[in-house]
């Protein structure tokens, strides 16, 4: 009877080991099932990752274009008040030179009317004068017409 309590003592520690492996199987199993899943996440925050990259990435470029685009509108502002002003500036050139054509000639025309003005006041005192005058011997044309008529009836009287 010994044989066959050997074989089963073989047979027992056939078992447990055959029991033992069996633990570690699911053991290794459970820890490649959590390994898996450990992937799974990791790809998952991996394809995240990438895509908020991506997406950073995109907004970068959009700011880029957007301040680039904000840029040139500003050059294109500053030349446009440039060339305004330069215009302003010109168009006030040219008023000015206007308005000082114009006070040369109402200077012109005022010293032209001042003459005018002048030579006016300058005749009537003349023709002020020539009156006098002319009154002046008409009265002594009467008094000698009157002289004279007096002396021709002092005349007449003599004869």
């Amino acid at each position: 009877g010994k044989a066959p309590k050997s074989d089963k003592a073989e047979e027992g520690s056939k078992d447990q080991e055959l029991e033992e492996l069996r633990v570690r199987l699911r053991k290794a199993q459970d820890a490649e099932s959590l390994a898996r899943e450990e992937e799974y996440k990791l790809r998952e925050e991996l394809a995240s990752a990438e895509a908020a990259q991506e997406q950073s990435r995109r907004r970068e470029a959009s700011a880029r274009d957007s301040a680039e685009d904000a840029r040139n509108k500003a050059t294109r502002a500053r030349e446009c008040m440039s060339e305004e002003l330069k215009n302003l500036v010109a168009e006030l050139a040219s008023f000015e030179r206007v308005a000082k054509e114009q006070r040369l000639h109402e200077e012109a025309w005022q010293a032209e009317l001042d003459a005018m003005v002048l030579s006016q006041t300058q005749l009537m005192d003349r023709r002020d004068d020539l009156i006098a005058e002319n009154e002046k011997l008409e009265a002594e044309s009467k008094h000698q017409v009157a002289a004279t008529a007096e002396a021709e009836a002092q005349a007449q009287k003599l004869e």
